[in-house]
């Protein structure tokens, strides 16, 4: 029997009610949702695919649109740290506004790089911002990167 008998999820909305009356989820401080069960605390998305699939997901949850507030199934995918990782929107800390990209004050010049499986690929020193670009979307377009990651949420 599933850990979660007596929850329903509507695939549509992406809500989940306890008991067929009171909703399961809150906000959580990352902006997920979650709610309690059995004295402990659970992401909401990780709890609509095990209702909705019969089973827990075997990796993360990526939350395709990255509205992480949006549990309906068509927007979530069971995916490795690497998938999930290439369909991140803008670092807060970006200063390019172009994800990969960054001016080299040694060298005075624009560079790009891509990060891999936990390596950072460098993808060359470039005179000037759009150039750069060029190069990181080039990179992201070959290694499968979505086309939603590095964009402004």
């Amino acid at each position: 029997m599933s850990k979660f008998s007596g929850f329903s999820y509507d695939p549509n909305t992406g809500e989940i009610t306890k008991d067929g009356r009171r909703r399961f989820c809150q906000k959580h401080c990352k902006g997920y949702l979650q709610g309690m069960h059995e004295r402990k605390n659970y992401l909401a998305h990780r709890v609509a695919w095990e209702i909705y699939h019969g089973f827990p997901p075997s990796w993360e949850i990526d939350h395709i649109n990255g509205k992480k507030n949006d549990n309906r199934i068509q927007n979530l995918r069971d995916v490795s740290r690497e998938i999930n990782r290439r369909n991140r929107a803008l670092a807060s800390n970006n200063t390019s506004g172009f994800s990969g990209v960054r001016y080299h004050n040694d060298a005075r010049k624009w560079q790009a790089r891509i990060d891999l499986k936990a390596e950072s690929i460098h993808l060359g020193l470039f005179n000037c911002l759009t150039a750069a670009v060029l190069a990181r979307k080039s990179a992201e377009q070959r290694l499968g990167f979505t086309k939603r990651h590095g964009s402004v949420s």
